[in-house]
């Protein structure tokens, strides 16, 4: 949703997700890299070619992998 208000605009994309996690309750840290997966996301699909699917393991392997991911921030920031 985020995105698509920003308007094809990264940048602003990045830093209302940032601002709306930090004024949800998390942490500046976290907000940060938020933040910055935010970015890394619009630079991945900006590189897609039309009409190229998602290999079939990529969303399996997402959801443990944003846990781990999750876990290991949590870990950093306790």
């Amino acid at each position: 949703m985020i995105e698509f208000l920003a308007r094809r605009k990264p940048l602003l994309a990045a830093l209302a997700h940032g601002t709306w996690l930090r004024f949800s309750g998390w942490g500046a840290a976290y907000a940060l890299l938020e933040g910055g997966a935010v970015l890394l996301a619009w630079a991945l699909a900006e590189k897609a070619r039309p009409g190229q699917r998602t290999p079939w393991w990529a969303l399996y392997a997402f959801y443990p992998g944003h846990l781990v991911l999750l876990a290991a921030v949590k870990a950093l920031l306790a």
